[in-house]
């Protein structure tokens, strides 16, 4: 697929990812995945066509400022003078350094190394080491949802070649460190205030639990975030809370529904059982399969479905 022939497809990329509200950032322990898309030039000396470049990145975030990301691509051309069909995977670990990780555009640099293996009419061929680097960017969309755009400069070795590849694409962020709000602050009452109505405020803490298909046991590696809610309630002993249960599509209403339910009762539970939390300050409510994170129309939206989470809203601080 030539460049010209690319544009379209990044335009609707670009358009897509600017119908979206961003108000996100880089997350500290948070794992990204990014399924990519765009092109791939090689250096005349091998002649090889220019072609369409298809892959993905598993990353993971160390700290706001700096992460790692392993790229796969894959490249289908032709020898320009033999027509021969070449089928080209390049691989390689980067270290990613964020600029302005906090706004809702991230810039960012990107330096590493790995592989290219060129299979000339789908024969094993020789791989080649190589070095990449280059800039990208994020725009985030949603707290876990950003748009992707990069350009690397690929150096491989043994005959020194010098590529260009760039790329589109969207990249889904999950886990990390979500701060807890701060309690709110209780002005102190005039004298002699006139008796007025309960009023009340809102408080939210970010939360989200992933299950198995079909099970509602809370798995080991969500200690630490529940760990955080439970240190915020002990630190607040007037709020309570409200654990959310849902599901993904796969199955009746009335069963998925009694699920969700007993996904928020298994987090209510973990909380009361392992941190010693006042049942009587935890409430739960399942919504089945309303509400769905992510599409569920693929095994991963469904795994991002089957959750008991709370993003807005969990506690309530009632004033007198």
């Amino acid at each position: 697929m030539s460049r010209t022939k690319m544009m379209p497809l990044v335009a609707a990329v670009i358009l897509f990812a600017g119908m979206g509200t961003a108000h996100a950032e880089i997350r500290p322990g948070a794992v990204t995945f990014s399924p990519l898309v765009g092109g791939y030039l090689f250096e005349g000396d091998q002649d090889l066509e220019h072609n369409l470049m298809v892959g993905g990145a598993l990353g993971y975030d160390f700290t706001k400022h700096f992460g790692v990301e392993g790229m796969f691509n894959y490249i289908p051309t032709e020898h320009i003078q033999s027509d021969i069909n070449v089928e080209n995977y390049v691989y390689h670990l980067d270290g990613l350094f964020y600029f302005r990780p906090d706004s809702t555009l991230v810039p960012y640099f990107a330096l590493g190394g790995g592989g290219i293996s060129p299979n000339p009419d789908g024969a094993a061929g020789d791989t080649h080491g190589l070095v990449d680097y280059g800039l990208g960017l994020k725009y985030f969309m949603t707290d876990n949802l950003a748009f992707r755009a990069d350009v690397r400069h690929l150096i491989s070795f043994g005959d020194i070649y010098n590529n260009l590849s760039y790329a589109v694409g969207l990249t889904y962020q999950w886990g990390g460190a979500k701060p807890a709000p701060p309690a709110p602050a209780v002005a102190a009452p005039a004298p002699a205030p006139p008796p007025k109505p309960e009023a009340k405020k809102e408080v939210c803490v970010y939360l989200d639990v992933f299950f198995d298909f079909d099970r509602a046991e809370v798995k080991p590696r969500h200690a630490d975030d529940l760990k955080k809610v439970a240190d915020f309630m002990k630190q607040n002993p007037d709020l309570k809370a409200t654990i959310k249960g849902y599901t993904d599509y796969v199955g009746t209403e009335e069963y998925n529904q009694k699920l969700s339910e007993r996904r928020a009762e298994a987090v209510k539970n973990y909380l009361v059982s392992n941190y010693g939390i006042d049942p009587g300050r935890i409430s739960t409510v399942g919504y089945g399969k309303t509400h769905p994170l992510a599409t569920n129309e693929t095994a991963f939206g469904r795994q991002l479905n089957r959750r008991a989470s709370e993003v807005m809203c969990t506690f309530q601080v009632v004033f007198q």
